[in-house]
């Protein structure tokens, strides 16, 4: 499916998706793995324990799906707020790690808010509506982009919303086609 990553059906979008499919502003999506069990773990040990081994293990993971052709952006994460807990920052140590692999890694493109609610504590509409106001383009950013595609990645995939927003950002600047990956899709509930 263009927008979950589930199962298709004729039209690109899997049946639960296929209603929504206009509100969609990526061109595909992917993810790498369900975010149970194992995955859970992995992230708990990252986000709490600041684990960079976690991090060396998402970069494999996204060098087995990332195109090397294209420039890749990782969606910005509250930067500060985790700067201020004493931990890494994910967007900023993923877009190095990737750098050091030869990709080309755009950063600056967007700008998420430093007031911004943290979308697993809200319900579908609240967290569409949270991502539209957290997220935007970054005024100082004159960046010469040279590609009419791009890659956006981020950690957790559940409802869409900080990837279609993030997704919707990036045409706005001028890009053409987003291709989207998550690590991790998880079920909403």
């Amino acid at each position: 499916c263009k927008k979950c990553g589930d199962a298709l059906n004729t039209n690109g979008f899997c049946s639960k998706c296929s209603i929504d499919s206009k509100s969609v502003n990526y061109d595909s999506f992917r993810y790498i793995q369900s975010y149970s069990g194992a995955a859970m773990q992995l992230v708990k040990l990252h986000k709490q324990q600041d684990n960079h081994k976690v991090l060396d293990l998402y970069v494999s993971f996204l060098c087995s799906v990332l195109n090397p052709d294209y420039p890749v952006y990782i969606v910005p994460d509250s930067f500060f707020r985790r700067i201020k807990k004493g931990k890494c920052c994910f967007s900023v140590e993923i877009t190095r790690k990737l750098r050091k692999k030869g990709f080309r890694v755009f950063f600056g493109i967007i700008k998420k808010s430093s007031w911004a609610k943290m979308q697993k504590l809200l319900n579908h509409k609240d967290r569409k509506k949270n991502a539209e106001k957290s997220f935007h383009l970054n005024k100082k950013c004159h960046l010469q982009i040279d590609s009419d595609y791009i890659q956006l990645v981020d950690d957790i995939f559940t409802t869409g919303s900080t990837i279609n927003r993030c997704s919707k950002l990036l045409k706005d600047f001028g890009f053409k086609k987003v291709f989207a990956y998550s690590l991790f899709k998880a079920k909403f509930s």
